[in-house]
């Protein structure tokens, strides 16, 4: 076996070179976990979307890979590479111990695979990402059960699921533990050792190249969003400058995600900072995710990048409710890894290895684009639960437990017609014409009704019907629950007080699904409503468990 105790990097600019036998075993090692990996992804995605009853031939290869490749360890990769896939063995770990994945099975019956499959894979997953601390391979598998149960979601519950959140750290994870099981499996062949020159030094190099990758289609997430927000259909400097960061405030609160809500003189102060600040604050968010793009050439521009990341996520989560902790959890696995190389051994062919993948990494890897305008007028739905005695209450998003973000983004159902503003995401609109609308409080024009977009209502009833069976086992002596024990995207405001929460959902007879076009602004610290169309309609009868159409 060939040890890496004494092994070094080649300088950064001197001392000994790269022999070309060594880089083309670097690439070699590259290119075949590219190719494995593709395939695995397009695999796994079709598996998923067009045919989720053949999950468990989907689970038999993933088995199979991972058992074959059983027998490569840690030993023989460079302390980097052995630090960030163990790290993230224990985010994967973590995260599906955490993480019940409680959606409502309304679009296939209980007996059909994907259903078996998504409701028990969890704690296997847990399992196989604690052995991944022992084992190269079991990451593998445990990235690739995450994967399978996040793509699942939106087949299963009959509604668009965002794996937005999820699905390129399991992408990352997983493309690593396939290299790296790779070189250790073939550390341990003699005769494939030689054949493709994989002494010591060849090993580390193609180590350091795949972690470059992954780090490089991980930053492309950022730098695409930025370019993304000079292609707004509002000019390539409207979200620069005309994007008020102040107007997602009052759609925060809306929402029920606002982490100051419970404190109207704070939210006052947010307000009134980011209405001082949001053009800096543009610019600075631009301007770091655009640097993603040089970050990989410098090991120390890189970690500051990393760390700005991660302050930026928590500046959103702030003044928004929206983390991506998963990300976070991402970039701390990055730094962890990049603690254990040296400027020195940064060398040339991880830099420009970690630049070319933040610009073609979208070819194999799933790559985000983040872009949209905050507007405080759009049409915000939410579900209604009818009591016994006729009163209604707003269902909070967090309800629906791991379908929380599902629902907060609001792709269920809207009515078409005249009467509301276009249909969005969260609040956030991606046209310009739609921003104007919603800061001039009109519904756009429309020569023709529009057409309804997502549902039908009767789906939308299905889905309810199996959230409501769902919950009722969960449900403690007072007819409670406590949905806030999972970890939303959309994070509930924390200390709001929650009416809802308090409610015995036994008392439930009828859900309604409700949408207002709304109008928002503040007023003394709270939300002040101007509801300029309204739609509702009732989609589950709980006493007769009947779906209404």
């Amino acid at each position: 076996m060939a040890s890496l105790a004494d092994a070094s990097f080649p300088a950064r600019d001197g001392g000994t070179e790269f022999t070309s036998t060594r880089l083309t075993t670097a690439l070699l090692a590259l290119f075949a976990t590219l190719l494995g990996f593709t395939l695995l992804k397009h695999g796994t995605d079709f598996i998923a979307v067009e045919r989720p009853e053949l999950v468990f031939v989907w689970v038999g290869v993933v088995g199979s890979l991972a058992a074959l490749f059983l027998p490569a360890s840690y030993r023989p990769l460079p302390r980097f590479a052995s630090r960030g896939l163990r790290a993230g063995a224990v985010f994967l770990a973590l995260y599906m111990a955490v993480e019940p994945f409680a959606i409502p099975y309304a679009a296939m019956p209980a007996d059909h695979p994907a259903v078996l499959f998504h409701s028990h894979a969890r704690w296997f997953g847990v399992a196989l990402a604690l052995a991944g601390l022992w084992r190269p391979s079991l990451v593998f598998a445990a990235a690739m059960l995450l994967w399978m149960i996040r793509e699942l979601q939106t087949g299963l519950t009959g509604f668009y699921f965002s794996t937005l959140d999820i699905r390129n750290i399991a992408e990352v994870l997983a493309f690593w533990a396939i290299g790296y099981a790779l070189l250790s499996a073939a550390d341990r062949i003699g005769t494939l050792r030689k054949a493709v020159g994989l002494d010591a030094d060849a090993l580390k190099l193609a180590a350091l190249m795949l972690f470059a990758a992954g780090v490089g289609a991980h930053l492309a997430n950022y730098f695409w969003s930025g370019l993304a927000k000079l292609a707004m259909d509002g000019g390539i400097t409207s979200w620069l400058f005309d994007n008020r960061l102040y107007d997602g405030i009052p759609a925060a609160l809306e929402k029920g995600t606002l982490p100051l809500a419970a404190f109207p003189w704070a939210v006052e102060w947010l307000d009134a900072t980011l209405r001082f600040l949001f053009l800096p604050m543009n610019l600075f968010a631009f301007g770091v995710q655009i640097f993603a793009l040089v970050a990989p050439l410098r090991r120390r521009w890189l970690i500051a990048s990393i760390v700005l990341f991660d302050l930026f996520h928590l500046a959103v989560w702030f003044t928004l409710g929206l983390l991506f902790w998963k990300w976070i959890a991402l970039n701390m696995i990055l730094l962890v890894a990049l603690a254990a190389i040296s400027d020195d051994e940064w060398t040339r062919p991880a830099r420009y290895t970690a630049l070319a993948f933040v610009i073609v990494g979208m070819a194999t890897f799933r790559t985000a684009s983040l872009a949209w305008y905050d507007t405080p007028g759009f049409a915000s739905p939410h579900f209604e639960a009818e009591m016994e005695d006729g009163t209604r209450m707003k269902v909070p998003n967090a309800y629906f437990l791991s379908s929380s973000y599902q629902v907060s983004q609001g792709r269920i159902w809207w009515p078409g017609g005249r009467g509301h503003f276009n249909p969005s995401i969260w609040g956030s609109v991606l046209h310009h014409d739609d921003l104007v609308a919603g800061r001039e409080c009109r519904v756009p024009a429309r020569a023709q009704p529009a057409a309804e977009e997502w549902g039908p209502l009767e789906n939308v009833g299905r889905f309810v019907q199996a959230h409501h069976r769902q919950i009722t086992s969960r449900l403690n002596d007072k007819g409670q629950f406590n949905y806030y024990l999972v970890p939303h995207h959309h994070v509930p405001s924390p200390i709001l007080p929650d009416p809802f929460y308090e409610t015995d959902k036994r008392r439930i007879v009828r859900y309604w699904f409700v949408i207002d076009s709304v109008c928002l602004s503040l007023q003394d610290g709270g939300l002040d409503r101007r509801v300029i169309g309204h739609t509702e309609r009732p989609v589950y009868d709980v006493k007769a468990d009947r779906i209404i159409a």
